[in-house]
Protein backbone atom coordinates (compact mmCIF):
# COMPACT_ATOMS: atom_id res chain seq x y z
CA UNK A 1 0.00 0.00 0.00
CA UNK A 2 1.21 3.05 -0.64
CA UNK A 3 2.49 5.90 1.95
CA UNK A 4 3.51 9.02 -0.54
CA UNK A 5 0.07 10.19 -1.11
CA UNK A 6 -0.47 8.30 -4.61
CA UNK A 7 -3.50 5.78 -4.01
CA UNK A 8 -2.83 5.60 -0.32
CA UNK A 9 -5.17 3.59 1.40
CA UNK A 10 -6.17 5.12 5.00
CA UNK A 11 -9.05 3.46 7.77
CA UNK A 12 -10.16 6.25 9.85
CA UNK A 13 -13.19 4.86 11.85
CA UNK A 14 -16.16 3.35 9.44
CA UNK A 15 -14.21 5.12 6.65
CA UNK A 16 -11.91 3.98 3.88
CA UNK A 17 -9.84 7.11 2.30
CA UNK A 18 -7.98 7.09 -0.86
CA UNK A 19 -5.56 9.90 -0.30
CA UNK A 20 -4.42 10.63 -4.05
CA UNK A 21 -3.24 14.28 -3.46
CA UNK A 22 0.40 13.68 -4.68
CA UNK A 23 -0.63 14.88 -8.32
CA UNK A 24 -3.55 15.29 -10.32
CA UNK A 25 -3.80 15.71 -14.22
CA UNK A 26 -7.24 15.57 -15.95
CA UNK A 27 -6.16 11.86 -16.99
CA UNK A 28 -4.81 10.84 -13.46
CA UNK A 29 -8.47 12.47 -12.20
CA UNK A 30 -10.29 10.29 -14.93
CA UNK A 31 -9.03 7.36 -13.58
CA UNK A 32 -9.41 8.10 -9.85
CA UNK A 33 -12.59 8.67 -9.70
CA UNK A 34 -13.06 5.65 -12.23
CA UNK A 35 -11.69 3.45 -9.83
CA UNK A 36 -13.73 5.08 -7.27
CA UNK A 37 -16.85 4.41 -9.26
CA UNK A 38 -16.35 0.63 -9.64
CA UNK A 39 -14.87 0.08 -6.07
CA UNK A 40 -17.67 -1.90 -4.06
CA UNK A 41 -18.38 0.58 -1.47
CA UNK A 42 -22.03 1.88 -1.07
CA UNK A 43 -21.28 5.11 0.04
CA UNK A 44 -18.34 6.66 -2.06
CA UNK A 45 -17.53 10.48 -1.81
CA UNK A 46 -14.85 12.43 -3.97
CA UNK A 47 -12.87 15.37 -2.54
CA UNK A 48 -11.47 16.91 -5.16
CA UNK A 49 -9.69 20.34 -5.68
CA UNK A 50 -7.62 22.30 -8.81
CA UNK A 51 -6.04 20.85 -11.47
CA UNK A 52 -2.89 22.84 -12.29
CA UNK A 53 -0.72 23.85 -15.60
CA UNK A 54 -3.50 22.90 -17.88
CA UNK A 55 -3.23 26.06 -19.58
CA UNK A 56 -5.46 26.93 -21.93
CA UNK A 57 -7.57 23.82 -21.28
CA UNK A 58 -7.88 24.44 -17.80
CA UNK A 59 -11.72 25.70 -18.12
CA UNK A 60 -12.59 22.78 -20.24
CA UNK A 61 -10.88 20.19 -17.89
CA UNK A 62 -12.34 21.05 -15.11
CA UNK A 63 -15.98 21.57 -17.23
CA UNK A 64 -14.77 17.93 -18.23
CA UNK A 65 -14.74 16.22 -14.86
CA UNK A 66 -18.25 17.90 -13.55
CA UNK A 67 -20.00 16.03 -16.32
CA UNK A 68 -17.71 12.76 -15.65
CA UNK A 69 -18.69 13.12 -12.24
CA UNK A 70 -22.63 13.26 -13.39
CA UNK A 71 -21.86 10.45 -15.80
CA UNK A 72 -20.57 7.90 -12.85
CA UNK A 73 -22.93 9.06 -10.15
CA UNK A 74 -20.78 8.95 -7.24
CA UNK A 75 -23.17 9.99 -4.17
CA UNK A 76 -21.64 12.65 -2.54
CA UNK A 77 -18.91 15.52 -4.50
CA UNK A 78 -16.94 18.57 -2.52
CA UNK A 79 -14.65 20.20 -5.00
CA UNK A 80 -12.57 23.04 -3.44
CA UNK A 81 -10.91 25.81 -5.60
CA UNK A 82 -11.31 29.03 -8.15
CA UNK A 83 -10.70 26.03 -11.12
CA UNK A 84 -13.16 23.39 -9.89
CA UNK A 85 -16.00 26.01 -9.92
CA UNK A 86 -15.73 25.10 -13.39
CA UNK A 87 -16.77 21.61 -13.23
CA UNK A 88 -19.50 22.97 -10.36
CA UNK A 89 -20.89 25.02 -12.63
CA UNK A 90 -21.88 21.79 -15.18
CA UNK A 91 -22.82 19.58 -12.29
CA UNK A 92 -25.20 21.09 -9.76
CA UNK A 93 -25.03 17.57 -7.55
CA UNK A 94 -21.36 18.91 -6.71
CA UNK A 95 -20.65 21.14 -3.68
CA UNK A 96 -18.04 24.07 -4.32
CA UNK A 97 -15.89 25.50 -1.83
CA UNK A 98 -13.94 28.82 -3.06
CA UNK A 99 -11.29 27.68 -0.27
CA UNK A 100 -9.47 24.64 1.81
CA UNK A 101 -10.41 26.65 4.95
CA UNK A 102 -13.92 26.52 4.01
CA UNK A 103 -13.68 22.64 3.16
CA UNK A 104 -12.21 22.19 6.34
CA UNK A 105 -15.06 24.14 8.47
CA UNK A 106 -17.71 22.29 6.38
CA UNK A 107 -16.28 18.98 7.16
CA UNK A 108 -15.43 19.91 11.07
CA UNK A 109 -19.17 20.33 10.92
CA UNK A 110 -20.64 17.02 8.93
CA UNK A 111 -18.93 13.67 10.10
CA UNK A 112 -18.55 11.04 7.64
CA UNK A 113 -19.86 7.42 8.83
CA UNK A 114 -19.45 4.58 6.58
CA UNK A 115 -18.00 6.09 3.36
CA UNK A 116 -15.37 5.38 0.63
CA UNK A 117 -13.47 8.98 0.58
CA UNK A 118 -10.99 9.87 -2.76
CA UNK A 119 -9.38 13.09 -1.81
CA UNK A 120 -7.49 13.82 -5.41
CA UNK A 121 -6.00 17.34 -6.39
CA UNK A 122 -2.74 19.08 -7.72
CA UNK A 123 0.32 19.14 -5.06
CA UNK A 124 0.18 22.51 -5.20
CA UNK A 125 -3.56 22.73 -3.06
CA UNK A 126 -2.42 20.39 -0.41
CA UNK A 127 -5.14 18.84 -0.34
CA UNK A 128 -4.13 16.20 2.15
CA UNK A 129 -4.20 18.72 5.36
CA UNK A 130 -7.66 18.13 5.54
CA UNK A 131 -7.29 14.92 5.93
CA UNK A 132 -6.23 16.08 10.05
CA UNK A 133 -10.15 17.58 9.41
CA UNK A 134 -11.75 14.30 8.45
CA UNK A 135 -10.35 12.84 11.58
CA UNK A 136 -11.16 15.35 13.67
CA UNK A 137 -15.08 14.83 12.81
CA UNK A 138 -14.90 11.10 12.76
CA UNK A 139 -13.54 11.45 16.55
CA UNK A 140 -16.26 13.97 16.67
CA UNK A 141 -18.55 11.76 16.27
CA UNK A 142 -17.28 8.82 17.96
CA UNK A 143 -16.93 11.21 20.51
CA UNK A 144 -20.30 12.21 21.04
CA UNK A 145 -21.57 8.61 21.04
CA UNK A 146 -19.18 8.22 24.20
CA UNK A 147 -19.97 10.79 26.07
CA UNK A 148 -23.33 9.62 26.53
CA UNK A 149 -22.06 6.30 28.42
CA UNK A 150 -20.81 8.17 31.77
CA UNK A 151 -24.45 9.65 32.08
CA UNK A 152 -25.84 5.69 31.77
CA UNK A 153 -23.21 4.73 33.76
CA UNK A 154 -23.91 7.49 36.74
CA UNK A 155 -27.73 6.43 36.23
CA UNK A 156 -26.73 2.68 36.72
CA UNK A 157 -24.39 3.76 39.85
CA UNK A 158 -26.86 5.66 41.70
CA UNK A 159 -29.37 2.89 41.29
CA UNK A 160 -27.26 0.55 42.51
CA UNK A 161 -25.62 2.64 45.85
CA UNK A 162 -29.59 4.37 46.25
CA UNK A 163 -30.97 0.86 46.47
CA UNK A 164 -28.19 -0.73 48.83
CA UNK A 165 -28.17 -0.18 52.47
CA UNK A 166 -25.21 1.35 53.58
CA UNK A 167 -24.22 1.76 57.29
CA UNK A 168 -21.29 4.27 58.48
CA UNK A 169 -20.20 3.58 61.95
Amino acid sequence: VPSNMRSQLIEKGSNTIILDAYNANPSSMEAALRNLATAGAKNKVAILADMYELGEDTVSEHQRIGHLIQELGIDQTFVCGPLMLDAAKVNPRITHFETKQELIRYFSAHPFDQKLILIKASRGMGLETILEHLRLSILASFHSSLCKIPFFLDFISFRIFSSSSINVL
